[in-house]
């Protein structure tokens, strides 16, 4: 998946709904690409977000989701590691997770997704501070990259 494709996922998500602002969606779009593209960023990065939505893309194959709820896992691997400081993790008064959801949040809102959609997604954000394989669900392992 290239950026190129990125951008195709993101606008797939934009153009489904008349009332989101697409003007200001790309805006964001370039925004958190610039982010996911800095140079200090050696994991979280464009290639990071682009794994992540490939495995994705393979769970949506294999289990049944409704789309909206396909939308709210894509829009959180594009948010979830936004917010990325390289200090390690337990010296972080507030974990990049939840600054990411946070960041997701307001970006969300000015694009114009529906509140219940936006913390639906920084929901899905803040999950992904644990970093742990759930022993119970096998399905856990292809998302741990």
């Amino acid at each position: 998946m290239t950026k190129i494709t990125l951008f195709n996922e993101w606008s797939k998500i934009i153009n489904a709904d008349n009332s989101l602002d697409k003007i200001k969606a790309r805006e964001m779009y370039d925004a958190l690409i610039i982010e996911y593209s800095s140079e200090s960023r050696e994991h979280h990065n464009t290639k990071h977000i682009e794994h992540v939505l490939n495995k994705l893309n393979e769970l949506f194959t294999i289990y049944t989701f409704t789309q909206r709820d396909m939308n709210a896992c894509i829009m959180a691997g594009f948010y979830h590691d936004v917010v990325y400081n390289p200090v390690k993790p337990d010296t972080l008064i507030i974990p990049d997770e939840y600054q990411s959801a946070e960041y997701a949040e307001r970006s969300m809102r000015i694009i114009g997704f529906s509140e219940d959609f936006i913390n639906d997604v920084k929901l899905l954000i803040m999950l992904t501070e644990m970093h742990a394989v759930n022993e119970d669900i096998t399905i856990d392992t292809l998302v741990q990259k």
